[in-house]
């Protein structure tokens, strides 16, 4: 309870209790702290003045070093009460005589001239010059005991007097109160009677009194007079009002109402007197459709929401409005509410009809426009699924040549890998023959062919990257999921988009160590691909050397795997970022885009776990961060295991190579005749007959993909007629186009290699399974079969 809600005598009683009680806590805190502090300097001047007094006693004694007499002097001390000891001291600090040396302070030489209060006791010191020329000190201690026992009674006695001050202070306040506050309580309730409804108790107020009491009283009686004017002119408002009003007290009291309240709801003056709020309401919910909404207006305790005028249906057809609000001073006192109703039903019926007209209208203008906007929609889908339909066409061809131009590209390549190496040592038994005067111009040629046999490998090998991109981007996509290196998915998008990026920006590579993801890598690739074409296309062509795109890539601290595709070109608005994964949304021209590229990017990242954020500024570039969960780290996967065949000839052994273009067998052959015998068929048939005339080989290599019979139906017929020939089988392939193939390269995934393959790579595989060669040489560096 705070202050300002205790009665005036209470507070006036509380304020003379407070004085008395300061006043007593006043002389409680000060008058023993005084007298304790007198005390303590009587003390100190008295302890000061015996040690001077007895310091004169004992001059000669130190004078003469007379031990007795200073013991004599000290001894003095027994007919003191207080003293608890006494040392004279030679100039070197020893005690020359003592009394109660025991209760001396430590290093008693160490204190200065004076008195002063240690724990429990007076020291005083007073140093000594005598007439004979020596110097000492006398040290005297008195206890304190019986001076705090002076203390305590001292405090004792002062806390009984403040206890008396403040008894009397509470005795003088309730009576002061008393007679200050009756008159006032007589008013008081003259006003609470008449409050309450009892206008005759105004006569009971006492007008003649010239004090503060009559004063009040007085103003009581004019403000009461005003209230009965004000009030008459109120109700005479309230009836000639068009809404049903009735007044309520805050506890719920019903105070007023007018004629039209009763009129809306059909009641007689009768029903509510003496009633509460909610007895009346109840009274009333038979009536209302929605009775709910009654009892929340009934309910008090619960503020009225800012225009929350509720709408009550009857059951006989009328609508009523209803809302509730506070009766308040213009400093916000509330004294009660007033609840407002008005008959609405012929009101309600014109809104409707207009409110119907105007609806039917607003709804054929937006279907209107609804139709215009969808067909235009599905125009604009038309043009982009015929664009995107005839990129498919153009991905599918794509694959069919990716694996056509592989096959002249592997033997080209190793061809030409074929003629570097052998080109040394060609020249080594020309050069000799050649004459003198011709020999530098013949060095320069033979470096001439070297240099251009390079170039057009590393041309190959160029040629050979995009091919495998290619093949990537169009093999059949059937969402098998595997450990992922996310940095190759990179290199495989950058090789692919390479000619888009060169010519507007430069790339910028930022690779942290990363761990495997869970995904697939054909989609994971097309992801990065479509962000960078669309970073690279935000940039505008001719300015390389001034714009970048950086990739970077970095562990969170969540573990999750992120790369980040920035740029430094146009940005987007907001209204562009926030359409920016609907499908068909596009701010190129017809042509351009699809609109379904990050829409399908989104798709994919989402299957895998993760999420594309974009940060976009126009102006400043865009940054898209790709974030997928990482994987476990896959362990490596060893061959299956084979059995190492003894060759069956002084080579490493005899070798089968069975593929439909010549060119590739040949290379094949040139690559390995070294070290294996090899024979070379263009045909899976010719094979067989090969082993129907009883010619038997360590291994067999064989296309996977073949006219007539393919390598699938070459190795079945090999485990039906030669069981022991299909042990050594070997396939190599450019591509799976079908899913009988892709089946069946899951199912012997340890003995197909893809295209191109690697000289050394082939050469390996071959030794591991045949053993190595006694004619084994070095490979073909860098050769591509």
């Amino acid at each position: 309870m705070t202050l300002r809600h205790l009665s005036l005598r209470a507070r006036l009683v509380l304020l003379v209790a407070l004085l008395f009680a300061a006043f007593a806590l006043f002389f409680l805190a000060f008058f023993p702290a005084r007298m304790d502090a007198q005390a303590q300097h009587w003390m100190l001047g008295r302890a000061m003045g015996m040690a001077q007094l007895l310091a004169s006693a004992t001059e000669p004694a130190l004078d003469f070093g007379d031990e007795l007499n200073g013991q004599s002097h000290l001894q003095a001390l027994r007919s003191t009460p207080e003293a608890t000891f006494g040392l004279l001291l030679r100039e070197d600090g020893t005690p020359l005589a003592s009394w109660n040396a025991e209760r001396a302070p430590d290093r008693p030489a160490a204190l200065s001239e004076g008195a002063r209060i240690l724990g429990q006791d007076v020291v005083a010191r007073v140093n000594i010059f005598t007439r004979g020329g020596q110097q000492g000190a006398l040290l005297l201690g008195f206890s304190l005991a019986e001076m705090r026992r002076e203390s305590q009674h001292t405090l004792r006695l002062a806390t009984t007097v403040s206890a008396l001050i403040f008894g009397f202070g509470l005795l003088a306040a309730f009576g002061l109160g008393t007679l200050l506050v009756r008159p006032l309580g007589h008013v008081t309730q003259v006003a609470l009677r008449i409050s309450e409804g009892e206008n005759g108790a105004l006569k009971e107020l006492d007008l003649t009194r010239r004090d503060e009491t009559g004063t009040l009283a007085s103003a009581l009686s004019r403000m009461l007079h005003r209230l009965y004017e004000q009030k008459a002119l109120i109700e005479s408002q309230s009836e000639a009002s068009s809404e049903g009003i009735l007044t309520v007290s805050e506890t719920g009291a019903l105070l007023a109402h007018n004629r039209r309240f009763l009129q809306l709801w059909n009641l007689s003056p009768e029903r509510l007197k003496g009633n509460r709020l909610e007895e009346l309401f109840q009274s009333l919910t038979p009536l209302v459709v929605e009775p709910e909404a009654l009892r929340r207006l009934a309910d008090l305790k619960r503020e009225p929401s800012e225009g929350g005028t509720a709408e009550l249906g009857l059951w006989d057809g009328r609508t009523l409005t209803a809302y509730r609000a506070p009766i308040q001073s213009q400093e916000g006192t509330r004294f009660g509410w007033g609840l407002y109703f008005q008959d609405i039903t012929e009101r309600l019926a014109q809104e409707r009809l207009h409110a119907h007209n105007a609806e039917l209208e607003q709804r054929v203008a937006e279907r209107t426009e609804e139709l215009a906007r969808r067909l235009q929609q599905l125009r604009e889908a038309q043009e982009q699924l015929i664009i995107a339909d005839r990129r498919t066409s153009v991905g599918t061809l794509a694959a069919g040549v990716a694996h056509e131009v592989n096959n002249p590209l592997a033997y080209l390549t190793s061809n030409i890998r074929y003629v570097l190496s052998e080109l040394p040592e060609l020249q080594e038994l020309l050069m000799p023959g050649c004459p003198p005067e011709a020999r530098k111009r013949t060095e320069e040629t033979w470096q001439e062919m070297n240099d251009a046999l390079t170039e057009a490998a590393e041309g190959c090998s160029r040629v050979q990257r995009i091919v495998q991109g290619l093949k990537s981007f169009s093999q059949g996509d059937d969402d098998t999921r595997q450990a992922v290196e996310v940095p190759h998915c990179l290199e495989t998008a950058i090789g692919i988009a390479g000619n888009e990026l060169r010519h507007r920006a430069r790339l910028v590579r930022a690779y942290q160590p990363l761990p495997f993801v869970e995904a697939n890598e054909v989609q994971l690739a097309q992801v990065f691909l479509h962000l960078l074409i669309n970073a690279a296309h935000a940039i505008e062509p001719g300015a390389a050397d001034q714009n970048e795109i950086r990739i970077s890539t970095w562990r969170g601290e969540d573990g999750h795997v992120r790369v980040s595709l920035s740029d430094t070109g146009s940005g987007m608005s907001p209204e562009v970022r926030s359409r920016l994964f609907t499908p068909f949304f596009t701010t190129k021209p017809v042509g351009v885009g699809t609109g379904l590229g990050l829409s399908v990017c989104q798709g994919i990242v989402t299957r895998l776990g993760g999420h594309i954020e974009v940060h976009s500024e126009p102006g400043r570039g865009s940054t898209f961060t790709v974030v997928l969960p990482s994987a476990p780290t896959p362990a490596a996967r060893a061959l299956p295991q084979v059995p190492v065949r003894a060759p069956s000839s002084s080579h490493g052994g005899h070798v089968l190579v069975v593929d439909d273009d010549p060119f590739v067998g040949n290379s094949v052959r040139r690559l390995l005749e070294r070290e294996y015998d090899i024979t070379v068929t263009s045909s899976a048939r010719e094979a067989l007959e090969h082993l129907r005339q009883g010619v038997t080989f360590d291994l067999i290599l064989c296309d996977l993909m073949m006219p007539e019979m393919t390598g699938m139906d070459f190795y079945a017929e090999l485990q039906r007629q030669y069981p022991s020939q299909a042990e050594g089988v070997l396939f190599f392939t450019g591509g799976a186009f079908t899913e009988a193939t892709r089946d069946f390269i899951a199912r012997q995934e340890g003995r197909v290699l893809p295209k191109p393959i690697e000289a050394h790579h082939l050469l390996e595989q071959l030794r591991l399974r045949m053993g190595p060669s006694p004619a084994a040489s070095p490979p073909l560096a860098s050769s591509l079969v």
